[in-house]
């Protein structure tokens, strides 16, 4: 119960929460999981700057680079921000095909992009996919942060033994 009067953020209603957040130049971004969303609090007092919703679940916290907010969902997509404002710069689909499946009764593509996003050495590098036996394998990606363009792309598949 708040007894001081103060307000409660409005993703407090929000059933769970990334583990890890981040805080850039006195903003915090946090993605909320099942509500599909991404958002900026200040980090003073938690008012909320923006909201970003996404097509499917987000299990890990957003990455920042060069001013923007870069993360992927279970629908199979990656996503970038502006960090500024939460207004989508791009969106790339890592998932090779639109195919979903119910998980804990929500759509997911088969291929959903787990996991935080890597940027180094200016480029981001992201995998899309539940494992290397399965659904045709796992997909990875090297991509230009700024603009979404693919520089390389592998699939993982197996490893297979003698027999196939």
């Amino acid at each position: 119960m708040n007894t001081d009067d103060t307000k409660l953020s409005p993703i407090a209603v929000a059933t769970t929460y990334t583990a890890v957040t981040i805080v850039v130049g006195g903003t915090v971004y946090v993605a909320a999981t099942d509500s599909h969303t991404v958002h900026a609090l200040t980090a003073d007092s938690g008012k909320q700057l923006w909201q970003f919703t996404a097509g499917g679940r987000i299990d890990s916290s957003p990455t920042y680079y060069s001013g923007a907010i870069l993360f992927g969902s279970a629908d199979g997509w990656i996503y970038c921000l502006d960090a500024a404002d939460g207004q989508l710069a791009w969106r790339f689909r890592a998932a090779p095909a639109e195919r979903l499946v119910s998980v804990d009764g929500q759509l997911e593509s088969i291929w959903p992009v787990h996991g935080t996003v890597l940027v180094q050495n200016d480029t981001l590098y992201v995998t899309a996919g539940r494992s290397s036996f399965l659904d045709g394998g796992i997909f990875l990606y090297a991509l230009e942060p700024a603009t979404g363009k693919v520089l390389h792309r592998a699939r993982l598949q197996g490893p297979y033994g003698d027999n196939g």
